[in-house]
């Protein structure tokens, strides 16, 4: 199970994190909400050791990150960015298969051959949601990565994410400011004070589950006042 244990991280003088343990469960999908500046981001960048802090971190030895924007390589084809992606990972001979399979499954088959700089906002994401997925990592980290978005989009690229959570075996942090995705999407929701947390289950039956609406609303109206 990932783990940080007795992490400390400081902005300039100000404390972010002070002795700070949170374990992740495996196989799932975590949803980090908060308020702004709690520390959210800072919490993702520990956990992929992208900033210095204090303490340790366990189970966080092979991650893909999907950031706010997809950064794809603008003058590379879809097919060459997760190629690009995957070099290091595998044998070249595999590549093809794998990509074929994962634009297969998410209906992307028809932009393997066009340039990323020519493809709209939501097409980008859907290649970096792709490329998180395909590296061979145990841990996918997501920062927001539906907030730029517009509505109808944002719905089938969170869809999309769905999609390909049920083909992987993928442990998923995801940071949102949505409780309406949090509700849709986390299998444990975790609210993030000033160096503390509460930790959330969620039902976990996709069958009565549906985006901003719940059978059982206490939960929802809880995540909310905690934003008050």
């Amino acid at each position: 199970m990932p783990k940080l244990c007795n992490i400390n991280k400081k902005w300039g003088n100000r404390s972010i994190f002070n002795d700070f343990t949170l374990e992740i469960s495996s196989l799932k999908t975590t949803v980090i909400l908060g308020k702004s500046g709690v520390g959210k981001t800072t919490l993702l960048n520990v956990m992929a050791k992208l900033t210095d802090f204090e303490g340790q971190t366990e189970g966080f030895d092979t991650i893909s990150y999907v950031f706010q924007e997809p950064r794809l390589i603008p003058f590379l084809t879809v097919k060459e960015n997760l190629e690009y992606a995957l070099s290091g990972c595998q044998k070249q001979e595999d590549f093809d298969k794998k990509i074929d399979y994962y634009l297969n499954v998410t209906g992307m088959t028809h932009l393997k051959n066009k340039p990323a700089n020519t493809l709209s906002g939501g097409e980008k994401q859907r290649v970096s949601l792709i490329r998180a997925f395909i590296v061979p990592s145990d841990i996918i980290l997501l920062d927001e990565p539906f907030s730029s978005l517009d509505v109808g989009i944002k719905m089938k690229i969170i869809d999309l994410y769905k999609d390909l959570l049920s083909v992987s075996d993928k442990t998923c942090v995801l940071v949102t400011h949505s409780v309406d995705e949090a509700l849709y999407l986390a299998d444990e929701i975790v609210f993030l004070f000033d160096n503390s947390y509460k930790k959330y289950g969620v039902q976990t039956q996709n069958c009565l589950r549906r985006f901003g609406y719940e059978e059982d609303n206490s939960l929802r109206k809880e995540l909310y006042s905690l934003f008050e």
